[in-house]
């Protein structure tokens, strides 16, 4: 953990190469059994907490743990976990999209090594719609036992409390849309945004309306870190990045390359949105509707060089074991950058 508290990022990460290791390692009639996964798992501030066991359980009302369901992968909550730690005793943790907590758990987690009390704040909707209601009902039937007024009207918030309570006492929730006048620095008293996590934006539009009250002078200051929970699936997010526009500002320290679709970033500038906004106004001009074949072939070369890096990531090496994740990743990538050639024209404004 050392290198997370000095913020030095590389060591602190490591390299999803090195995450992926532990459970490799498995014998072959070994890789399902949770006996194993729990072991290498361990938290190394915590000998009774693992994180296998952290994303899949929680007490509930009734003080039973309850099996929570569709909580992501061990190495996106170790990697969560760790971003945490990096916050370190300065700064705030600001969470857009919450869903039922796995992110809220893991960053937590290793937010909760400084033993500070009021540094997460968590923003959401929590539910109040049919589909996050049938959602959660059908794979946790329990929960009508514990909240026998939970309905498609109403809100899932108890649900995210209850699961994060452990990990984080003193998380802070607000309910409700994302805005100026929800989302403001005088809520966290001004203090700057250690770390940045992301998952309610799924349009360009939508990232800027949501932070538009975090914008002035700066979203982000330099060091502070940034999670893109969808990133690998949202075509914007991934044009935005390596057209150089969002890129110049940020260093990918992690991926889950195709086990996932989280990304994690670290800001090597101060910048706002307005500021890459402006950036893709000259990008592509006022002619182009989208870029040019040699502006194409450059975004693929940046890919591929952030790709090699997070494998590495600390000793600049490329793991044999981690060519087919490698492969896998830039597939994708280069598949969502030119396809939607129509969304080009929604990053101009």
């Amino acid at each position: 953990l050392k290198g997370c508290h000095d913020k030095n990022y590389p060591l602190c990460f490591g390299g999803y190469g090195q995450y992926k290791a532990a459970l490799d390692a498995a014998p072959a009639d070994k890789k399902e059994d949770m006996m194993y996964l729990e072991k290498v798992t361990k938290m190394p501030f915590h000998d009774d907490y693992s994180v296998w066991n952290m994303r899949r359980f929680a007490k509930m009302g009734d003080d039973k743990l309850r099996i929570i369901h569709n909580l992501g992968t061990e190495p996106a909550c170790l990697a969560l976990l760790l971003a945490g730690v990096a916050v370190g005793d300065f700064g705030v943790v600001v969470e857009l999209g919450t869903y039922l907590g796995l992110s809220s758990k893991c960053i937590g987690m290793g937010l909760n090594v400084t033993k500070r009390e009021d540094a997460y704040f968590a923003f959401d909707l929590f539910g109040n719609d049919e589909f996050n209601y049938d959602k959660i009902t059908r794979a946790m039937p329990w929960t009508k036992q514990i909240e026998p007024g939970f309905t498609k009207e109403s809100s899932y918030l108890w649900l995210w409390r209850n699961a994060t309570v452990d990990a984080y006492p003193g998380a802070q929730a607000f309910e409700g849309m994302i805005n100026a006048t929800t989302l403001y620095p005088r809520l966290w008293h001004k203090k700057p945004i250690a770390l940045l996590s992301i998952d309610s934006a799924k349009t360009w539009a939508s990232f800027r309306d949501q932070t538009l009250g975090i914008q002035k002078p700066f979203m982000l200051k330099k060091g502070a870190i940034l999670i893109l929970m969808d990133f690998i699936t949202i075509d914007t997010q991934i044009k935005l990045f390596l057209t150089g526009c969002m890129g110049q500002y940020l260093q990918p320290i992690y991926s889950s390359f195709c086990k996932g679709e989280q990304w994690i970033f670290v800001a090597t500038r101060s910048f706002s949105l307005g500021m890459v906004g402006a950036c893709m106004q000259d990008y592509l001009g006022d002619e182009n509707l989208e870029p040019t074949e040699a502006q194409y072939d450059v975004m693929v070369q940046r890919a591929q060089q952030h790709v090699d890096f997070m494998d590495g990531l600390n000793d600049g090496t490329k793991s044999a074991s981690m060519e087919g994740e490698r492969t896998c990743t830039m597939e994708h990538l280069t598949k969502e950058l030119k396809e939607s050639p129509m969304h080009w024209k929604y990053l101009r404004n």
